[in-house]
């Protein structure tokens, strides 16, 4: 009787979520980045099982207001380490997109919004960063 507890506890907590949190993997980033591995650790999320990633809309509001400087600092190699890899068929040396919906793996994506970073190509520095929908050009 007691294994037949443990089996359904173990179902319970492995079928849990498809959300799998993100731990940073950042060693040097500079001053202007202090609290942002944490923030993103407990706020970022990828699907264990498809190719976005999840946060609360407050997530976007707080990367641009209280970590605007951090985030222009960083070259692309070190945005990947903290948010994990992109959307490879949508990056370049220049722009890195992160789905943030499941509707962005669709055929055609509907109600798609991304995460764009855009790089300084001979620098390599972010420019700049935004969300935005997916549109489609007809």
């Amino acid at each position: 009787m007691r294994w037949e507890a443990v089996l359904v506890l173990f179902l319970i907590f492995s079928c849990n979520s498809n959300l799998l949190k993100k731990v940073p993997n950042t060693k040097n980033l500079n001053k202007n980045c202090s609290g942002i591995e944490k923030y993103i650790k407990n706020n970022w999320k990828k699907n264990k099982m498809k190719e976005y990633y999840y946060c609360e809309s407050e997530f976007l509001t707080v990367i641009q207001r209280d970590y605007r400087r951090c985030i222009l600092s960083l070259n692309k190699d070190e945005i990947t380490e903290l948010l994990g890899d992109p959307v490879a068929a949508q990056s370049d040396e220049e722009m890195t997109f992160y789905y943030l919906d499941e509707g962005c793996l669709r055929t055609p994506p509907n109600n798609c919004n991304m995460l764009i970073f855009y790089f300084d190509k001979k620098k390599g520095k972010v420019l700049d960063y935004q969300t935005m929908p997916y549109v489609t050009h007809n």
